[in-house]
């Protein structure tokens, strides 16, 4: 129960915006035409909303539950004993590569079978595309269904607020005798010189992740939004993978990282390629949307007087794009320094992370 209650609340932003967009495509008219007809307000969501949503519907509910399947800290952090397959691999990890490699192929697997059953893939624009605004609909609800929906939404919102404070600020008190103390013990790991390792490579991470996610995300929206390959519908679709199927990303992050032993250098560098290419469908959208506003005169200008391209993108397009390209940069920065679930708990041969070594801290 544990785990159900922190992985919907880790994930409720994810479901939704799959809710809003299923929700945003059900035409109006028909639930209006119900209502005219003389159908009550729950006859209407019963036979006419949710019916029509119901294919959205499914997919949101397979991708959220491929998201679950690649979690790693809730349970770690509130299942206690309980096991599940990303716990299970994060344990096989100690004993072998042969154990790990069978279980991170099973999570994949259960992934893919997910993505069939749901059809997440026709769906994974939710990420990568602009956020639908949901139709106006003259209609008010009772006082009594407004005022429940409003303290539903204020109560979640204070849950997600109070489970990110009460993290932090519990690390820096100490329980003894029924009493609160002020105290740093919990963070004496992380401040020693062997815990200045870890610290530093999350930095190093998170600095990879910046500049392989920037270079990437504007790379790609210059591509798809330029029309320069004939491919481009295929870049995009694979740019959609770790949405639509994000069991396979996490399976294949688990692969690599608890297969056969390599120098720290290039486990380091396979993280970064993971974790951008996990943080790409969201810093894609950004990308996307700044290049399309920007305008397109002065490349064409510029093409038309003999300029290359390469010599446009580097002269015209990356400088109307920096104020993207800085967002790009600090939203991947952060999910590489924070990057847990995404990088998939790091193990064994894999090189600490200050993450890691505080979600260990945090179990223990």
């Amino acid at each position: 129960a544990a785990i159900v209650i922190g992985q919907t609340l880790a994930f409720l932003p994810h479901a939704t915006a799959l809710l809003v967009r299923a929700l945003a495509d059900v035409r109006v008219e028909l639930e209006q035409a119900a209502e005219v007809l003389g159908a009550p307000r729950s006859t209407v969501v019963r036979r006419v909303t949710l019916p029509l949503a119901a294919p959205r519907l499914r997919t949101a509910a397979f991708a959220v539950l491929g998201l679950c399947l690649a979690d790693v800290a809730s349970p770690l952090l509130l299942g206690g004993d309980a096991v599940v397959l990303a716990t299970f691999i994060v344990a096989a990890a100690a004993g072998g590569a042969e154990a790990t490699t069978r279980a991170a192929l099973m999570l994949a697997a259960l992934a893919a079978t997910a993505a069939l059953a749901g059809l997440t893939w026709r769906h994974a624009t939710v990420a990568t595309r602009g956020w639908p605004g949901l139709p106006r609909i003259d209609r008010r609800a009772s006082a009594p269904v407004r005022w429940s929906l409003g303290a539903g939404v204020w109560l979640a919102g204070l849950a997600l607020t109070t489970l990110w404070a009460i993290i932090p600020l519990g690390s820096l008190l100490h329980a003894a005798h029924g009493t609160w103390t002020p105290s740093l013990e919990h963070w004496a790991p992380l401040m020693s010189w062997a815990g200045a390792r870890p610290l530093r490579n999350s930095l190093t991470l998170g600095l990879g992740v910046a500049l392989a996610g920037t270079t990437l995300a504007l790379a790609i929206a210059w591509i798809l939004e330029r029309g320069l390959t004939p491919l481009k519908g295929g870049i995009e679709w694979l740019a959609r993978v770790p949405v639509a199927v994000p069991g396979i990303a996490a399976g294949v992050g688990y692969l690599l990282t608890f297969g056969p032993p390599a120098p720290v250098s290039t486990g380091m560098l396979v993280l970064v390629a993971a974790v951008a290419c996990w943080e790409l469908p969201a810093v894609l959208r950004v990308a996307r949307a700044g290049l399309a506003r920007s305008d397109r005169t002065l490349e064409q200008a510029a093409i038309s007087l003999g300029a290359g391209r390469v010599s446009t993108g580097r002269r015209i397009v990356v400088p109307a794009l920096r104020p993207v390209a800085g967002w790009v940069f600090g939203y991947s920065f952060a999910g590489g320094v924070l990057a847990l679930s995404t990088v998939i708990v790091l193990a064994g041969s894999g090189p600490s992370l200050g993450t890691t070594t505080m979600l260990a801290l945090a179990a223990s």
